[in-house]
């Protein structure tokens, strides 16, 4: 597995980032006004049921949060979300305040 970066909002130039098998997304929702390009670049990166998104974020604030909820509002359109079980997660590196989501692109859109 390889890790490789992209600034969003750029369509990838490389057919080798083109349907990865696991899109991370960390901490990347923080301004509301780069929903969009992430979203185009997230759209950009993924096919209908091929790669696994994983996201996490850091909701230290109400408003934090909330822009979380828009994200996931712009994302569901296209993508089946859930929330990773903290369960599965290591508890060394656990805030009540971390918060984990896993998604698939739905075949439909």
């Amino acid at each position: 597995m390889t890790a490789r970066p992209l600034c969003w909002g750029s369509q990838p130039d490389d057919a080798d980032l083109i349907n990865p098998d696991v899109l991370v997304l960390a901490n990347c929702v923080y301004y509301e006004s780069s929903l969009e390009s992430l979203l185009d670049s997230v759209l950009a990166l993924t096919a209908a049921g091929r790669t696994l998104l994983l996201a996490c974020y850091e909701e230290r604030t109400k408003e934090i949060g909330q822009l979380v909820a828009r994200w996931h509002s712009m994302l569901g359109r296209y993508f089946d979300i859930s929330d990773v079980d903290r369960s599965l997660l290591d508890a060394t590196y656990m805030q009540d305040y971390v918060r984990v989501v896993k998604a698939f692109r739905k075949r439909h859109n």
